[in-house]
């Protein structure tokens, strides 16, 4: 299997990968959530996602903290608008 078009995706890897990655660890936990499976979900290989990932553990940290900035975003526009949290 060759290498994927430059074209081939409109997204950007790490974008699919955390996309792939919020979807299994929120299925299936982070003990049985396999980095093969978030890889193969996201149309690359394991060895790949490691080289923008170092660990399983920083990719599932990454998750979550972006989706308690989701929902920080989600928590202020529901507040209303004026008020700002800085």
């Amino acid at each position: 299997m060759g290498r994927p078009r430059k074209d081939a995706f409109t997204e950007a890897t790490v974008t699919r990968v955390m996309k792939a990655a919020e979807e299994a660890f929120g299925a299936h936990g982070y003990r049985n959530t396999r980095l093969a499976d978030i890889a193969g979900e996201a149309s690359i290989t394991r060895p790949s996602l490691l080289y923008h990932f170092e660990s399983k553990e920083n990719l599932y940290a990454r998750v979550v903290v972006n989706a308690f900035a989701e929902l920080r975003e989600a928590a202020l526009e529901g507040v209303g608008p004026g008020l700002d949290a800085d």
